[in-house]
């Protein structure tokens, strides 16, 4: 059986997540080009336009930067989560074999 490791986000996810915010920042993007259409009635001006643009690809940009330093951050709360969790199974199996030893012990001696 394939072992896969948990801390690595999978591919899947990660093309997910990158469509989702793809979709997102479309629809914003969407909204904000009719809104100037409507308000200048089919016709804006050319500065419009590029102030348009420029607007856009900044917010672009950034909100692909904060869905990356998110991703980023939730990877490495998920690998010390992960080793907390290891670290609590193997504390775990620690005190049972002392456990066992115990009652073997006292088995013994009685």
């Amino acid at each position: 059986m394939l072992q896969r490791n948990p801390k690595d986000i999978s591919l899947y996810n990660e093309a997910r997540l990158g469509l989702v915010s793809l979709f997102n920042q479309l629809g914003i993007l969407s909204i904000f080009v009719l809104s100037l259409l409507i308000l200048f009635n089919g016709n804006p001006p050319g500065i419009a336009i590029e102030i348009t643009f420029i607007i856009g690809v900044l917010y672009t940009a950034i909100a692909e930067g904060y869905r990356i330093i998110n991703q980023k951050k939730n990877k490495n709360e998920n690998v010390i989560t992960d080793n907390s969790q290891d670290n609590l199974s193997g504390n775990a199996s620690k005190i049972s074999k002392i456990n066992i030893s115990i009652s073997l012990f006292s088995t013994i001696s009685n």
